[in-house]
Parts: C-alpha cells; sequence; structure tokens
C-alpha cells in the first residue's frame, strides 16, 4: 500500500509498513479499533498498541511519526511491492515466487543453538504451542478431570505460560537459578511462544544462555510429568541443582 493522504489505508491491516501490524500481534491480541486508518492511527499510538508491544514497535514505526510526515491531499494507492514501479508484471511475480523458498521461520534458529537435539525438539514445541499441557488437551476434547495445575496445586487450566512462569513453583526455580532476570520478554503480557522467540532472537549467539534455558524449561516439564504419570516430586532446591548440574554436563558435550 502506497501511503498519500492515509484515508484509505487500514492501520492494521493494510501492508504498508513491510507487513501487515496485525500479523505481529499475538493469535491472544485483538488489534483496538481494528477499522481505523492509518491517518486516524497516527495520532493515537499511545491508545492503540498493547503497552509491552512498544518497545517493538517503536523501532518499526520509526520515519512514520506525523512529525517525519509530508501529509498530501492524494489518495492512497495499491502497490505492487515486487516492482520498482509499483506496477504488477509477470516477471516480478516469477522472480518473487522464485525467492519465496528462502523466507525463514524465526524458529530456525533453534535448530541451530549447541544443545541436544532432544532439547531442540523440544523448545521448538514449546514455541510453537504444541505441548500438551491441559489447555492444549481441551482443546482436542481429551480434558476429563478437574483443572488442577500439579507444580503448585492451584486449580486452574494448565497452560503453558503458567506452567512455566506463572507458576509459584516454577517461579521459585527460576530464582534459585538465577535466570529470570535473563528473560526481559516472559513476565510480560506476550505469549510464552511470542516471549521465547523474541528472548532467543535477541541472544541468538550466546550459547551457554541457550543451554540454560532450554534445560531449565525441560527439567520443569519433567517434573510435571513425573508428578502426573509416576507420582514422584522434588523440592524447588532438587529441581534447581539438576538444572545447573545438567547445564554443565550439556555444555561440555555440546
Amino acid at each position: 500500500m502506497e501511503i498519500n493522504s492515509g484515508l484509505d489505508c487500514s492501520f492494521w491491516y493494510d501492508n504498508w509498513l513491510g507487513t501487515p501490524l496485525r500479523c505481529l500481534l499475538s493469535q491472544h491480541q485483538k488489534p483496538m479499533r481494528s477499522k481505523i486508518t492509518y491517518s486516524e492511527a497516527l495520532t493515537q499510538l499511545h491508545l492503540l498498541l498493547p503497552r509491552p508491544w512498544d518497545e517493538q514497535t517503536s523501532l518499526l514505526m520509526e520515519g512514520h511519526q506525523p512529525s517525519s510526515l509530508h501529509r498530501s491531499t492524494t489518495n492512497d494507492r495499491v502497490s505492487w511491492r515486487w516492482s520498482s514501479i509499483g506496477t504488477f508484471s509477470v516477471s516480478s511475480l516469477y522472480k518473487s515466487l522464485s525467492t519465496a523458498g528462502k523466507l525463514t521461520s524465526p524458529l530456525t534458529c533453534i535448530w541451530r543453538f549447541s544443545i541436544p537435539p532432544s532439547l531442540k525438539f523440544f523448545l521448538y514445541l514449546l514455541c510453537r504451542d504444541k505441548l500438551l499441557t491441559q489447555q492444549q488437551l481441551r482443546k482436542r476434547h481429551l480434558l476429563a478431570p478437574q483443572p488442577l495445575c500439579f507444580l503448585c496445586q492451584q486449580q486452574i487450566l494448565e497452560d503453558s505460560l503458567h506452567l512455566f512462569f506463572y507458576c509459584p513453583y516454577t517461579l521459585s526455580v527460576w530464582r534459585r537459578i538465577t535466570l529470570l532476570h535473563a528473560l526481559p520478554y516472559l513476565l510480560q503480557s506476550y505469549t510464552v511462544q511470542d516471549s521465547l522467540v523474541l528472548t532467543l532472537q535477541q541472544r541468538r549467539t550466546d550459547k551457554s544462555f541457550h543451554v540454560f534455558l532450554s534445560t531449565a524449561l525441560w527439567a520443569m516439564w519433567v517434573e510435571r510429568n513425573n508428578r502426573i504419570f509416576r507420582g514422584r516430586s522434588r523440592d524447588v532446591q532438587t529441581v534447581a541443582n539438576g538444572i545447573e548440574e545438567e547445564a554443565k554436563m550439556y555444555k561440555r558435550l555440546c
């Protein structure tokens, strides 16, 4: 979308910033005032955007603030993004399709981490929200008993956000291994999946962090499963000690 007056361009759904802004929100976040135009939105950004999202959005919106725009009375128009002059051609379509396969998901970085394959697969499933938590089991109509978190014993529908970060038990583990401060996005109003992807991308070259984080997440998942399927439980300090020992072992092996 080529913006002129901004009166015809949808702020959330038109592709004026490289990708529609709606796609940058998680599936659990709904755009406020979904029918607002680009022109209207520029004066109301502080009301439209979720607070934890402001930091990322401010980078995307650089150069699009009202003070930096030359407002035009010309109508907005649809522009073909794969052509320098904005018009469609068969050759530009062919070129765009031939390079489409080179696009990669943010999650592909996980497969390059120096951690055991089993942890890569687990981390990938977590980032895709595919672990069989109670929330996922309910979606598949497989949840029979009353919702319960087996780690903190709260009668709550267990999802990945609670299980790995909001549960009092797992919060205590994070504090014991002093890793909570290193996860800047996790305790904001993102989903776990969004937060992990942002955190992993920010620290994609930090091998020690990858090992420690994946080991900790895996240990909490194992503890949860042991309580459900084996009736065995460990205290917070024992789990924290196990995480540190396993992380050291993986660092040597990987």
